[in-house]
């Protein structure tokens, strides 16, 4: 089939095509058709009249699918320039196919630009396609960005694939082709097929039998004894725990048979029985006429299929939420197919390569220069002649490393159905069999560091190749990034290491104050905060600030290993640490996998993307050449391989002189360190306001001059050289429209579109990365340019979830939606990371300007100014007491542990204030503290445990078994987690740990508001407490962090009533819509497309009654269709129209309503009121 635009025509007919090898299809009634379209004979397609023209052409085409005879939609269209664009036939024909419940393709010339689909700018008919696409829930097909329009002086994407949601599953292999074309517009092929069921034999970690793991993994280790005095017995020891584990794995996970079609992710088993069942019944139904067991068959079925679609959406949802925002997109977009897996790659001198296993291995010299393949892989022994026996003082540092207490924090810190390493563990075997693993894999951990050896099974990695996200595919190795996936449990020693190296060695020797990267406390925030304030400064100095954006090439994978274990002995790390860590980074044998072919190859240097201990080994090995450049008083900024070099001065020769001399120190420390960085990358940026820059000379970097540039990026920002931001809005607008676009046809195709969906994807996707940097470049929101920029975003975003006309004003659909406008929300996020940073001890002053201001305004706001209960993560891995939490059955029969003195805590809220409860059953005690009215219930609950540590410490009580009983979870996981980012449990771990020192300390969980009579006497003395006048300063303690959450989404939400307010006009919008309501919100969401599309329409007279359609000039009479008196609009309608009395009375038990009644009630009433009076079809 081919839909061509544009054909050779002469006399009012198509000319040039054979028609006995095809036919054509095309309006013949016009003088000259600029479209057609033309199957071959063994097709079967049919002219739909109604829907084509000269500009515009459509077919009925059969196919035959694997669930039978199916019939679609297809279209070829020209969008003439000087015309509407979409143009009316497109509506039609969707409406045609919603309709029929038909899916449709539409092949087309748009004449329009836009980003989004990968064209160079954005033109007006391509800002309304695109909102026109993303309002009516239509699909682009296209891939890439390669253009489809080339001529001498453009190269454009002018060219459409449109589709339908379940459309876009059925096409595959699209792309623009080479093939001459003989036109300035190019082929565009693509496969439109139902793809074969694929039966395979998995097994899901998620749906093991977790019980008959753990007991046949302890059977299998019952008689498991390790000897670590020989380092031979280490290899096979890992072997051996391996093999265990993946028994028991495999014992209670049996393979299960899944028919892979297409990737619908909610389908299952049960669904396939299910829709058996209903078609059996459907044809029995048709002999024996019971069609009512066959309609409730259906809605069986129906329900099943949403609840399926639920549970795998909220699954996905939830997946997605536990990672970071920035990194959100990624994640999403690495589901979608295979447009941009490895295939055939460029190499230097431009050819391509002709395998897959040539494409490997051009990647793994691309990426790991130095490998060896696998012929000298198998002539290189795992354990060298002549190892050292380890001393004393080896056992005592693998003793003093590897603890039972901090080998099950590392393993609770992976994410548990992580992807797992060649040998197949997953990290949530770790977790759910720790306690029965604990003993062995300490000996093994152990031995290991002693020996400093690496067994063979943890030499291995699997290396996948992840396209970057955000590029455009050029078919280079660089195009690609690699990640290691080794084995969890080398991992699990790794990050043991990596807490001793961050508490023992940088506690006592720090990194610089300019390492920004992988450190608690330390963010991209940070870094963009700190170079923005001192650019300000330069500025409102007027100083000339010469900034040099740096970029170490292949940082992580071609550093040498020398480098790296010299930098960690100048740090002071012990010489066993270092030779383990050079024995597991020189043994690694990387695993590359595509397509059945495997290529292996053993890495020489580098340190592995993906591994727990690379990014600290980097980053102590940047810290020298970060002390050399402070020592020399130049301002840098280090972010893992990014480094940046500000220097600052009136004098432009000096300054200089001054950037040169920092260029030749980093060129130095590079060719030392046996690394390089590529001066065409580098970008050198002059921030100043002054004109006459005579004397600024270029630096040289490497022998090559480099020329100044307007703006460069830092860290995912684009600074200009006048701080103005326009060229970071631009940019990330254009991302966003691209990234909003791919979320919808990627997730659209596993679940549907609905709203809600459409707006999660917006607020959890595109939204943050919008937001990204918002610190720095809050200010453009201040501006109008900015913020009405910034509300096309959010635009796209109404529109897809809405539905709503085109004419629909942005506003009225924002309250709609409960969205604050996108200005107001990213100033509100610039506020939220002043106060997280503000805390900081690293912070320095602020800036001048507008962020001064916001700065003085924060610290003079009632909660924001306060001093904060959150700070930088400490760890404490001595527990001296015990914390236990049980069931609710234990408590039965009374408390489940006594002691020889027992007291219990509670805390409270009331309208009064906070309140914490202290009740001592022995000896008899009672205490109730008034907290204020700032503190939360968890914050209660920790300090009345401190009151009561600090009661017993008063009482002298020692060689005692103490019981604390709390019925707050929460607060009892805090004080047992080995990490804290809270002072006031910090505070609480420590009065423990005194009591404990002469005790046995327990604290236990009490079932809440049980009848419990210690509990309920807490209670009572907590919610006493709230009632008493606070004695002291308010607050108590450090203001939490959800509190100053509450209080940043409260001025948000502030300045977005009064931003509607103040929005001009939509007179008849403000009288439905008064104010943002999250309960209209979500009622609103639940109602289907079509309703939500009703309301919106109708709220905000933005609809097809006859007012508006005449205003717009497609109608000639504005008034009333029923009472014939008045204009048509929707407040008319629904309010006032006389002609319409008796129904609302019947509706609402009122002859005229007003407009808040109608938006404050339920929707449900509404609806029904335009069902009855026939408005339902017209709008």
């Amino acid at each position: 089939i081919a839909l061509l635009q544009e054909p050779w025509c002469h006399g009012g007919m198509i000319r040039g095509l054979n028609p006995k090898q095809g036919k054509v299809l095309y309006d013949k009634s016009g003088e000259r058709p600029r479209v057609c379209i033309v199957h071959s004979n063994r097709v079967s397609c049919s002219l739909i009249p109604e829907l084509s023209s000269a500009d515009f052409v459509a077919a009925s085409l059969s196919i035959t699918t694997e669930e039978g005879p199916r019939r679609l939609l297809i279209s070829s269209a020209y969008f003439p320039g000087d015309e509407d664009c979409p143009p009316p036939l497109l509506s039609e024909l969707v409406a045609y196919g919603q309709r029929r419940n038909l899916q449709w393709i539409v092949g087309c010339d748009a004449n329009a630009h836009n980003t989004a689909w990968g064209s160079t700018d954005i033109n007006l008919r391509g800002k309304l396609l695109h909102e026109y696409l993303i309002g009516g829930g239509l699909h682009v097909a296209n891939v890439g960005s390669e253009p489809t329009f080339i001529t001498a002086t453009r190269r454009e994407v002018l060219d459409l694939t449109l589709t339908s949601r379940c459309m876009a599953q059925l096409i595959a292999n699209w792309h623009v082709s080479d093939e001459p074309s003989c036109s300035d517009h190019r082929h565009i092929r693509f496969d439109m097929c139902t793809p074969p069921l694929i039966i395979s034999r998995l097994r899901s970690p998620r749906e093991i039998h977790w019980e008959g793991f753990v007991r046949d993994l302890g059977e299998s280790l019952n008689d498991f004894k390790v000897n670590v005095g020989v380092v031979e017995n280490l290899d096979r020891a890992v072997d051996w725990l391996n093999g265990a584990i993946l028994d028991a794995y495999h014992d209670n996970c049996p393979e299960k048979v899944r028919p892979q079609r297409l990737k619908t992710v909610w389908w299952n088993n049960h669904l396939e029985k299910k829709r058996r069942e209903v078609r059996r019944l459907f044809n029995r139904a048709k002999s024996n006429q019971d069609w009512g067991g066959y309609r409730r068959a259906l809605t069986q079925y129906n329900k099943e299929i949403r609840r399926a679609k639920r549970e795998a959406w909220r699954r996905f949802c939830a997946g997605i939420a536990d990672i970071p925002e920035c990194a959100r997109i990624h994640k999403i977009l690495a589901r979608e197919g295979t447009a941009d897996r490895v295939g055939f790659l460029k190499k230097e001198d431009g050819t391509y390569t002709n395998s897959i296993e040539e494409s490997l291995e051009l990647l793994i010299q691309a990426h790991f220069p130095g490998s060896l393949y696998q012929e000298a892989v198998g002539s290189i022994t795992t354990i060298p002649e002549g190892r050292n026996r380890p001393s004393r003082e080896d056992w005592k540092l693998a003793t003093q490393i590897i603890k039972p207490h901090r080998l099950r924090w590392a393993i609770a810190k992976f994410h548990p159905y992580k992807s797992p390493g060649v040998d197949g563990i997953y990290p949530v075997f770790l977790q759910k069999a720790g306690e029965v693993l604990l003993p062995h894999l300490c000996r093994i951990f152990r031995g290991c560091l002693a020996w400093r050896f690496i067994p063979r099974a943890w030499q291995k990695a699997r290396v996948v190749f992840l396209p970057k996200v955000g590029r455009l595919a050029d078919h280079t190795p660089k195009s690609f990034r690699p990640i290691s996936l080794s084995s969890f449990l080398l991992k699990t020693m790794e990050k043991m290491i990596d807490r001793y190296i961050r508490d023992e060695i940088l506690g006592v020797c720090p990194l610089s104050l300019c390492q920004y990267a992988y450190q608690a406390g330390k963010s991209t925030d940070l870094a963009l905060d700190d170079l923005n304030r001192l650019l300000q400064k330069s500025l409102v100095d007027k100083e000339i600030a010469v900034v040099t954006f740096l970029d170490i090439e292949g940082a992580f994978n071609n550093v040498s290993t020398m480098s790296l274990v010299n930098a960690l002995g100048r740090r002071g790390v012990p010489p066993t640490i270092s030779q383990w860590i050079t024995n597991s980074l020189t043994g690694r044998i990387n695993l590359a996998t595509l397509d059945n072919v495997t290529i292996e190859a053993r890495v020489g240097r580098g340190c592995p993307q993906g591994g727990v201990l690379s990014p600290l080994l980097w980053t102590i090995l940047a810290d020298d050449l970060l002390a050399e450049l402070t020592a020399e008083s130049f301002h840098c900024l280090g972010f893992a391989d990014d480094l940046t070099i500000v220097v600052r001065g009136r004098f432009a020769d000096t300054v200089s002189g001054r950037t040169q001399r920092a260029l030749n120190i980093v060129d130095r420390w590079c060719k030392s360190e046996g690394l390089s960085i590529n001066p065409h990358k580098t970008k050198v940026v002059p921030f100043t306001r002054k004109r006459n820059l005579q004397g600024l000379v270029r630096p040289q970097l490497g022998g090559v001059e480099i020329p100044f540039a307007m703006e460069a990026k830092y860290l995912g920002v684009i600074f200009d050289h006048k701080l103005t931001w326009n060229a970071h809005l631009t940019s990330t607008i254009q991302k966003a429209r691209i990234a909003f676009g791919r979320c919808r046809r990627l997730c659209g195709k596993s679940w549907g579109l609905n709203p809600k969906m459409t707006l999660w994807i917006y607020t959890s996707v595109v939204r943050p990365m919008v937001s990204h940097g918002a610190v720095v470049w809050w200010t453009r929101t201040l501006q109008a340019g900015g913020s009405r920029a910034l509300g096309g975003i959010q635009r796209l975003a109404c529109l897809g979830a809405t539905g709503a006309m085109r004419t629909t004003p942005t506003a009225a659909m924002e309250v709609l939606l409960n969205l604050p406008p996108l200005h107001i929300h990213i100033q509100g996020v610039a506020r939220a990371v002043i106060c997280r940073l503000k805390g900081q001890a690293s912070i320095q002053s602020r800036h001048s300007g507008q962020h001064q201001r916001l700065c003085e305004e924060l610290e003079a706001d009632a909660i924001l100014g306060l001093p904060s209960d959150v700070m930088t993560p400490k760890y404490d891995f001595h527990k001296p007491y015990k914390v236990l939490i049980m069931d609710r059955d234990a408590w039965r029969n009374g408390p489940p542990i006594l002691g020889d003195t027992m007291w219990y805590t509670d805390g409270s809220k009331m309208e009064e204030g906070v309140g914490a409860g202290v009740y001592g059953v022995r000896p008899r005690c009672e205490i109730s503290v008034n907290l204020g009215k700032l503190a939360t219930v968890f914050q209660a609950e920790v300090v009345a445990i401190i009151i009561c540590a600090t009661e017993i410490k008063r009482r002298g009580v020692v060689n005692s078994r103490v019981v604390i009983y709390s019925d707050s979870q929460a607060a009892l996981r805090a004080i047992d987690s080995y990490e804290t980012s809270s002072r006031l449990v910090w505070e609480c771990l420590g009065a423990l740990a005194e009591i404990s020192g002469r005790n046995r300390v327990s604290l236990v969980w009490v079932p809440g508001h049980s009848g419990h009579k210690g509990n309920e006497a807490a209670d009572r003395l907590a919610r006493k407490g709230s009632a008493c006048p606070l004695v002291g300063p308010e607050p108590f303690c450090g203001i939490s962090k959800c509190l100053k959450s509450a209080a940043i989404q409260g001025w948000v939400h502030a300045q977005s009533q009064a931003w509607w307010t103040k929005t001009p006009g939509q007179l008849q919008a403000k009288l439905f819509i008064t104010s943002y309501s999250p309960k209209f919100t979500a009622e609103l969401l639940q109602l289907g497309r079509a309703a939500i599309r009703r309301t919106v329409a109708l709220f905000t007279g933005h609809c097809r009654l006859n007012k508006h359609m005449h205003r717009m000039g497609l109608t000639g009479d504005s008034l009333c269709r029923f009472c014939q008196e008045e204009e048509e609009t929707a407040l008319h309608v629904l309010c006032q129209c006389e002609g319409l009395v008796w129904l609302r009375f019947l509706l609402f038990g009122e002859e005229k309503l007003t407009p808040t009644s109608l938006s404050q009630g339920p929707l449900s009433g509404l609806h029904s009121l335009v069902k009855q009076t026939g408005l339902e079809s017209v709008l």
